[in-house]
């Protein structure tokens, strides 16, 4: 709701989509600041792009900040020996 509220700000000043969805991918960095540096992590060895390059619609889509799109990518980073294997702990609502 709070990132809602932003981009309606944001639209009365009459910023562009492409603002708002630059301003959305840097606010959830922000909030989310684990997953969005696995995100980073991610295109970075996979794609050699820094995370001021990655299409901003794309990193907020389904596929990257969804939880089943967001699991898909701490597979990968796992298979692939960039983060280890997270430790087994207890139910959780986490990812």
């Amino acid at each position: 709701m709070a990132l809602l509220g932003f981009l309606e700000l944001m639209a009365s000043q009459g910023k562009t989509e492409k603002e708002m969805y630059e301003a959305a991918k840097y606010i959830n960095a922000y909030w989310f600041t684990d997953t969005y540096f696995d995100l980073a992590q991610y295109f970075k060895e996979k794609e050699k792009k820094d995370f001021s390059e990655i299409d901003a619609k794309l990193i907020l889509g389904k596929n990257y900040s969804s939880a089943s799109g967001f699991s898909q990518v701490k597979k990968w980073l796992t298979d692939n020996g960039v983060i280890k294997q997270p430790l087994q702990q207890g139910g959780s609502c986490g990812v």
